[in-house]
């Protein structure tokens, strides 16, 4: 095992001692005592009674067993707390923070303020894990010696269930055949904003937790996860992706992916520009992908706004505006989503044409 991942490494330089000899290290053991290191998953939970046992579930059977399981109640009106208390009884390796209701942001920050891990994950609370994922992202980490491990993601319908997702996985063996490709920041940043292998979720990767020194998640931000990754990439030396399906994500209805519109989504659009100067400056090669994923923003929001709604108008110019400044550029680059580039081209015959082509082709 490299030197810089030995087990004594679960202690951070940073952290005291007495934290670590008291409640950080867990004591459960399952079969031999599992000597890997110290791996913390950080769980927000909000307001999730009905689907939350199984997303623990899902962490407490992973074949990776050295892990602290941190679920960060964030005010939860139902019966979530509860929930997370009564399995932070029945397993020492969780632990529970109940906090006021402060966004999904801060509740990770107060996760990984806790952590007592050399490593850290993430996992919504209403998202599930194959009982692999820990130990892939780890494999893979040691043998690729990066500083993230990447996961895929399998979407299901919440109305169908979890046990949809374990069918697809086992079904599609391509994207499950343990392929790993590797990026350094730049070509990592490319396939990111182009969408190709790897998303720009917090969940779905394994960090070595040094990256969050100095890095925290946006308080009261949507879409909270796509400038907070671009910077984790940024200082990392080794990004690698690992071709499995570990990670089951949840579509319900009312999430803020299929919601209708709100000004808060532009969120997505500020947090994009914000980390637009480290690419200009640092990853001019990325500049294309940035502009592909700008206006796919742009396009998505978009159309959940009313052209008849007076009161979107200005949000609705604000969008056009991004979709003529780009268009042109997305539409010559090979690179870009299929989608994105036929959406700029029928943007030439105006936003009511467009509108009106999308909708048919839902």
């Amino acid at each position: 095992m490299p030197a810089d991942i030995a087990f004594a490494d679960v202690i951070r330089k940073h952290h005291h001692l007495a934290h670590h000899h008291g409640e950080g290290i867990p004591t459960y053991m399952t079969g031999n005592i599992d000597k890997r290191p110290l791996i913390t998953v950080v769980v927000p939970v909000y307001n999730v009674e009905q689907v939350l046992h199984e997303s623990i579930d899902s962490l407490i059977d992973q074949t990776y067993t050295n892990i602290e399981i941190i679920l960060v109640d964030d005010g939860s009106t139902d019966s979530s707390g509860s929930i997370a208390d009564d399995y932070a009884r029945k397993d020492s390796r969780i632990t529970v923070i109940h906090q006021t209701n402060s966004g999904l942001s801060e509740a990770r920050n107060s996760g990984i303020r806790k952590a007592c891990g050399r490593f850290i994950t993430f996992l919504d609370s209403d998202d599930v894990l194959a009982k692999e994922y820990v130990e892939h992202l780890y494999d893979t980490m040691i043998e690729t010696h990066a500083d993230i491990s990447v996961s895929g993601i399998l979407p299901f319908d919440d109305s169908k269930g979890v046990a949809s997702a374990y069918a697809r996985k086992k079904r599609d063996t391509a994207r499950n055949n343990g392929t790993i490709i590797t990026f350094d920041s730049e070509t990592a940043l490319i396939d990111i904003l182009y969408m190709n292998h790897m998303a720009v979720n917090a969940f779905g990767k394994l960090y070595k937790i040094e990256l969050f020194d100095d890095i925290c998640y946006p308080p009261g931000k949507l879409y909270e996860d796509i400038g907070t990754t671009v910077r984790l990439f940024n200082k990392a030396h080794c990004i690698s992706f690992v071709e499995y399906q570990d990670c089951f994500y949840r579509i319900r209805k009312g999430s803020i992916q299929h919601s209708g519109f709100s000004v808060k989504q532009l969120d997505l659009i500020d947090n994009i520009e914000d980390f637009y100067p480290l690419i200009r400056k640092q990853y001019p090669k990325a500049i294309p992908a940035y502009k592909s994923k700008m206006v796919s923003a742009a396009f998505n929001i978009y159309m959940k706004t009313s052209e008849h709604s007076t009161e979107q108008r200005l949000w609705r110019n604000r969008l056009w505006t991004i979709i003529m400044t780009y268009r042109r550029a997305v539409i010559r680059d090979a690179d870009a989503r299929p989608l994105a580039r036929i959406a700029c081209l029928l943007s030439y015959l105006g936003p009511h044409v467009t509108r009106m082509v999308y909708l048919l082709t839902r």
